[in-house]
């Protein structure tokens, strides 16, 4: 079943139970030998690992969130909108979307109580997941964009945790006889970390079903590779770099110090090329501080990690977020840096020429 054929709610299911649980979890090795349970975290493909383990969330809208018109009262009963904020659904229920009774999982057998306490939390609210039974992740779950609509943090969380057999069969229930997904489901996230110790790589991933009040399902997915510790020996260059790139950063503040205290701060203020120095200095500023705050997160996902032995949940969005917006700081570092480094070469004819061009014809340009 190809992923973008998707076409329902019952084929979301169906690939989901046959194409990505499969995928996911590695009950047997190459020779059909089981896997041993301290390599339970090896993905299918026998070289990347899972970080805890995937999650199956979904954003909701309040019943009856939109309104009728008059004239159609008498054929139409229900009226569930899109997705917004203003709407979103954060209730607690019980299974079939029934009323919230909590009472209801300790009135179960034991045994019961153990098989059902998974699905009985996927219709309660939860801003956060945890990483543990006793602790809640560092980094919760944060807005994310969609191709239909912007979602919120938060939602109805279904943990996939356990065997393929296990796995499936509580899948089955969800659909089958509880009803998980139903008119008023609005996104379906599923959302896992995975990291390969061949490349050095982290990916937080998540795959997105949207589902429209017309019935249409919109599917995408997204995945965020990054690296976030300096192991090799070209991220130890690169680390070489990034301190060397410091010191004339530090450089260049007390050079615009000396600069302001001799000129003055009304000359130092009219000069074009003051702000530019002086914006290179916040953005390697707030980059540098970034790139720590970046080590600081990394460690503490890693020690979720380590005390969970594996099994905790681990959600690298913000890391992922936060990689993204050190590259674009430092992306705006070496473009002003270039624009600068130009400057050098105003004695030159060609480039005099160049920037003189430009600055006649800038207004019919922009």
């Amino acid at each position: 079943m190809i992923f973008f054929k998707l076409n329902d709610v019952n084929d979301i299911w169906t690939w989901i139970n046959k194409r990505f649980v499969p995928g996911l979890k590695l009950d047997t090795l190459y020779n059909g030998s089981p896997v041993d349970k301290n390599y339970n975290f090896l993905l299918s493909d026998y070289s990347s690992i899972i970080l805890g383990y995937p999650v199956m969330r979904q954003m909701r809208v309040r019943k009856d969130s939109c309104n009728i018109v008059s004239s159609f009262y008498q054929k139409i009963d229900f009226c569930d909108s899109d997705y917004d904020f203003t709407v979103d659904d954060t209730s607690n229920y019980g299974f079939n979307w029934t009323s919230y009774d909590s009472s209801y999982l300790s009135s179960l057998s034991t045994a019961n109580q153990y098989a059902y306490k998974n699905l009985h939390e996927a219709f309660q609210y939860s801003r956060t997941v945890a990483s543990s039974d006793t602790t809640k992740s560092s980094y919760g779950i944060y807005p994310y964009f969609g191709l239909y609509d912007q979602y919120a943090g938060g939602g109805y969380v279904l943990k996939m945790r356990g065997r393929t057999n296990l796995l499936k069969s509580n899948l089955t229930l969800l659909q089958s006889t509880f009803k998980w997904i139903d008119r008023q489901t609005r996104a379906i996230f599923i959302e896992f970390s995975t990291y390969n110790p061949n490349v050095d790589l982290y990916a937080y991933n998540t795959i997105l079903f949207e589902i429209l009040p017309t019935g249409n399902i919109l599917k995408s997915y997204y995945f965020n590779a990054f690296s976030l510790y300096n192991v090799s020996t070209a991220n130890s260059l690169k680390l070489a770099c990034n301190i060397l790139y410091m010191i004339f950063i530090i450089f260049l503040v007390i050079r615009e110090a000396i600069d302001l205290y001799r000129n003055g701060w009304r000359k130092y203020f009219t000069s074009f090329w003051s702000y530019i120095d002086l914006t290179i200095i916040a953005f390697s500023f707030a980059s540098f501080a970034m790139y720590l705050y970046r080590l600081y997160a990394a460690n503490e996902v890693m020690n979720i990690f380590s005390t969970t032995s594996g099994n905790g949940y681990i959600r690298l969005q913000y890391l992922g977020y936060m990689n993204d917006a050190l590259a674009f700081c430092l992306a705006f570092c070496s473009c002003l840096g270039t624009i600068k480094f130009l400057r050098l070469f105003r004695f030159n004819m060609r480039i005099s020429y160049l920037i003189l061009t430009l600055k006649r014809s800038f207004i019919e340009l922009f």
